[in-house]
């Protein structure tokens, strides 16, 4: 979070999935180390007007639909 609001005023689109840190990128929310509810509600809090992305590999498209109802449950 406190590397994103150094840009924050130049950012137009947010990409958003989870990584475990290591080799594997764009797993579901939860799953890796992201802390993508505080991030979620710092957007909200900062009136964020933009787009927010959600982007897993093949094997997890199933849940997005899950996730996207859960961030817009935060």
């Amino acid at each position: 979070i406190e590397e994103f609001d150094a840009v924050s005023d130049k950012v137009a689109v947010v990409h958003l999935s989870d990584s475990d840190g290591r080799s594997q990128q764009h797993q579901p929310l939860g799953t890796g180390k992201v802390p993508y509810k505080q991030f979620i509600r710092y957007l909200k809090d900062m009136d964020f007007k933009g787009p927010v992305v959600i982007e897993y590999m093949t094997e997890y498209e199933t849940k997005l639909r899950e996730d996207v109802n859960r961030l817009l449950a935060l």
